[in-house]
């Protein structure tokens, strides 16, 4: 028979395993509470059950539950690093990237709790450890564990309401709890109780009283041997392992005892359907009184009326009198059992005590928590709070206007709090951990690696920086770009900092080539886009009427190395034949693919909307170089030929894997173009869905044959303004592809991903300066920085990467006495740490004194840091100084 339960139990999709950490023994626990919830959620989602109550070496030990979903694994106690670390690396070769934590064990599992903390978790309190109680021995230590564990949590399912009351009240828990009370696998026995048929006649069944369990401190060993005395015609059963005790071993002397010992589930059961009554003789306090036994209803299920110690949870059930009764004293024990047992083959009573335990089961139980833990998870995953992100970049970049807006857009727009954190070498230096700091990432939920820093570099990114990412348990995040470009470098860096999830320009048919899933079974991969929709400002009084524009087609070029295959050199090839052609029709145009010709910030903005159309091709490239020896091909080749032609580099090296991979995308340049109601003259293509031809682009085909019609569509005032208008409307005020709706889309796969939030704590970045010696290093290490060390580091007045070039200039110029006068060269030192001390006010200004104490004691634990600091100290203003000095000493 089924339960119907069952078949309505919630799903768990937004789970992919279940951790249960015990102190159980599988083997020696049969049918247990941990049992019931884990067999249950096997037939799930994975259940990865934890015990140690096995001594195991240095590493965990796998052993077979023998059941379809359960995995055994035995570890030490408390669980060790190396334990620790290999469940990590468990889980992520089986793709586990969401697992829930099941806790019943709250003392030897903090380290490995503490390493997922993105994972909701729940504590299972199936004991009440504060009340205390001859009948359960518990230490101090197990009940401040439970405190700090309490602080943890994220949902309490206890056995019952005085186990949670106790909870709430000794640990000051006040968040989601559910009570869900022991129940029994009614499905279990009700099968057995049908192929067994034992139901007898009155007077045919041989009285017997039973008890299941454990014959331990629990049990009320006065009360049995009373009973034992009073019933000489009732035999007592007991199946169950035995704990020895003067109790037990005077009890053993009885004739009318038996003690079965431990037995399997089908046994036991068999023992209780031929049995008369079932007893719980437990020594009587409040903590029994607060506990529920799980054998009540396995009692039940078998048909067998129950004499209890008065239990709480059980007392609503005590009305039933054919079905529980309460007994305090050895005589009125002996009452019960014997009216009880009259009643054991009653009809009726039977149906009464089926439907009781049919209501109990657990699946019914089961039901009931999968639907809190499904609203748990939606709470989770609509929570407001916001996450605390570091997003690592690299401040020479962004000067690049795409780069900036992309990392700003998400100061801009992020629901989640963003601290931004230059992580880069300067000018491609090496580093090593000597560097500056050890660096702790652990107060934050999110860590983002920007594609600025190039993980197709072995040492763009600073190894501090590594290091940390690599013991970062949080959610890791990789924003990628030119994935054609070292991709075994890449995927290198991939696999050493394990990301959670990549943001990459890779088509999602193609991605299995470029980033296989037994490579990376733990990591998500989501599309996106090499840029959006520009934001600067005062972009729009670059908008100019048709009439206005005096080019008829505007475009700048380049030339890019052959490695980048045909979708590279058509960016060449499209404005060097256009200009050859419009020239011939005598087309006013300005079209370069000179690398001097190049144009940035505002003048772009301005070029572009001086023109009637600009030409594109789609971006990236077809060719992946996986292990760079496409490369060393073709620079043998041009070391031997330094003149041979892209034609001839292509069909001699890159022929057979141009095409490949197809990584054709929209360029950010088209955007920009359409944001100034620029038309585009476009290479037939796809451009990731963004534009049509047609509708929003004219199409050129590319052997340049249909050029003329072209022409005749560009000289079309009407068909121009209505191609342009609709191409704003549709891209740009859609709102499609704005840097906001790009923001939102992330702040949701992280929100997502992230169902825990880490505790707030100060945060702050770090400086480069300049010494004396010429020495570039990191100082100040509890300055906060952010997007205050990039291009707007000094209000707009210097880059960062100004600043890194004058820095290396005053370097070179130390190492190199011939390359100046001494004049000069102590000007451009002294002009270079003006720039850095100029960045230091600035930093001051914008982030205010009130840290200064902190700044001051965190610099004074680092020796390189505070040398450097005294330095730069040394240089600021004497009023400046005097000012610091104040509030560093609280004067």
């Amino acid at each position: 028979m089924k339960t119907e339960q069952l078949a309505s139990a919630p799903a768990l999709d937004q789970f992919d395993a279940v951790l249960f950490l015990t102190w159980s023994d599988w083997t020696t626990e049969r049918r247990s509470n941990r049992y019931h919830y884990a067999t249950r959620f096997a037939r799930h989602i994975p259940v990865i059950f934890l015990q140690n109550q096995r001594l195991v070496g240095k590493d965990f030990q796998a052993a077979n539950a023998g059941l379809a979903g359960i995995d055994l694994i035995n570890v030490s106690a408390p669980i060790s690093p190396r334990q620790t670390e290999s469940i990590l690396e468990l889980l992520r070769h089986r793709g586990i990237k969401c697992p829930l934590l099941w806790i019943y064990d709250s003392l030897h599992y903090e380290r490995l709790i503490s390493a997922l903390p993105r994972s909701l978790r729940v504590y299972h309190a199936t004991e009440d450890y504060f009340t205390p109680s001859s009948a359960m021995s518990t230490s101090a230590v197990i009940t401040e564990s439970v405190r700090r564990l309490t602080a943890e949590i994220d949902l309490v399912v206890a056995v019952t309401e005085p186990v949670l009351a106790e909870l709430r009240s000794n640990c000051g828990y006040r968040g989601p709890a559910v009570v869900a009370e022991n129940g029994c696998d009614f499905e279990f026995f009700a099968e057995l109780d049908d192929s067994a048929n034992c139901t007898q006649a009155e007077g045919e069944r041989a009285p017997v009283v039973i008890y299941q369990g454990a014959l331990n401190a629990r049990l009320d060993y006065e009360l049995l041997h009373a009973l034992a005395v009073l019933l000489p015609e009732y035999e007592f059963r007991f199946a169950g392992p035995c704990l020895e005790s003067v109790g037990l071993s005077r009890l053993r002397k009885r004739e009318n005892v038996r003690l079965l010992g431990p037995m399997n589930p089908k046994d036991f059961a068999g023992e209780m359907l031929r049995a008369s009554v079932g007893i719980i003789p437990f020594v009587q306090d409040e903590w029994i009184r607060n506990s529920l036994p799980l054998k009540t209803f396995e009692y039940i299920a078998c048909g067998l009326p129950v004499v209890s110690v008065p239990i709480d949870p059980l007392a609503r059930h005590a009305v039933h009198s054919g079905v529980l009764r309460f007994a305090r004293s050895a005589a009125e024990f002996a009452e019960a059992i014997t009216r009880m047992s009259s009643l054991r083959d009653d009809p009726a009573l039977l149906c009464q005590r089926r439907e009781l335990a049919r209501e109990n089961s657990y699946d019914s139980r089961f039901t009931t928590v999968a639907a809190e833990l499904n609203a748990l998870s939606r709470r989770a995953r609509g929570s407001t709070v916001p996450l605390n992100v570091a997003l690592l970049f690299d401040p020479a970049s962004c000067h690049v206007g795409t780069v900036s807006e992309h990392i700003r857009a998400f100061r801009r727009y992020s629901a989640h709090d963003f601290t931004f954190v230059p992580a880069t070498n300067v000018s491609g230096a090496t580093s090593t951990i000597e560097t500056f700091g050890s660096i702790d990432f652990s107060l934050f939920d999110v860590v983002i690696v920007h594609y600025s820093i190039r993980v197709s570099l072995p040492h763009h990114l600073v190894e501090n920086f590594a290091i940390a990412l690599e013991s970062f348990h949080g959610l890791k995040v990789l924003f990628i770009q030119d994935e054609y470009e070292a991709v075994e470098c890449a995927r290198t860096w991939m696999d050493r900092l394990g990301f959670d999830l990549v943001y990459t320009c890779v088509p999602l048919e193609q991605r299995e080539a470029v980033y296989p899933a037994y490579r990376f079974p733990a990591t998500d991969f989501l599309p996106t886009l090499t840029g959006y929709v520009p934001e600067a400002a005062g972009i729009d009084r670059f908008v100019t009427s048709l009439a206005e524009r005096s080019k008829a087609i505007a475009y700048r070029g380049r030339r890019l190395p052959e490695i980048y295959g045909q979708l590279g050199h058509e960016k060449y090839v499209i404005g060097t034949e256009v200009k050859r052609l419009s020239e011939a029709m005598g087309l006013p145009v300005d079209i370069s693919c000179e690398a001097e010709a190049r144009i940035y910030g505002d003048a772009w903005y301005e070029f572009l909307g001086s023109a009637r159309a600009t030409l594109g091709t789609e971006s990236g490239s077809n060719v992946f170089d996986f292990d760079g020896s496409l490369s060393q091909q073709i620079a043998r080749i041009k070391e031997r030929n330094p003149k041979v032609s892209f034609t001839e580099v292509w069909n001699t090296v890159l022929r057979e894997h141009d095409g490949k991979i197809r990584m054709n995308q929209v360029s950010p340049k088209i955007f920009e173009a359409i944001r100034l109601h620029t038309a585009l003259i476009l290479f037939e293509g796809d451009y990731s869905g963004v534009v049509e031809p047609n509708r929003h682009y004219i199409a050129l085909k590319k052997d340049f044959s249909n050029f003329e019609e072209v022409v005749r569509k560009l000289q079309n005032d009407d068909l121009i303004h209505s191609m342009t208008e609709r191409a704003y409307s549709e891209v740009i005020v859609s709102g499609r592809y704005s840097y906001r709706a790009f923001v939102e889309c992330v702040d949701e796969d992280l929100r997502a991903r992230c169902l825990r939030r880490v505790p707030r704590r100060p945060m702050y970045g770090a400086v480069y300066v300049v010494s004396d010696a010429g020495v570039v290093s990191p100082c100040l290490p509890a300055i906060p920085l952010g997007l205050a060390g990039a291009a707007d580091v000094l209000d707009g007045k210097e880059s960062f990467q100004g600043i890194q070039q004058k820095l290396l200039q005053s370097l070179a110029d130390k190492s190199d006495p011939g390359a100046g006068s001494p004049t000069e060269s102590a000007a451009q030192r002294a002009e270079s740490r003006a720039a850095v001390l100029r960045m230091g006010k600035q930093l001051l200004l914008r982030y205010g004194a009130p840290s200064l104490r902190r700044v001051h004691a965190a610099v004074a634990q680092q020796p390189m840091a505070n040398r450097l600091a005294r330095i730069v100290y040394s240089k600021v203003p004497l009023s400046v100084r005097s000012r610091i000095w104040k509030i560093v000493k609280g004067g």
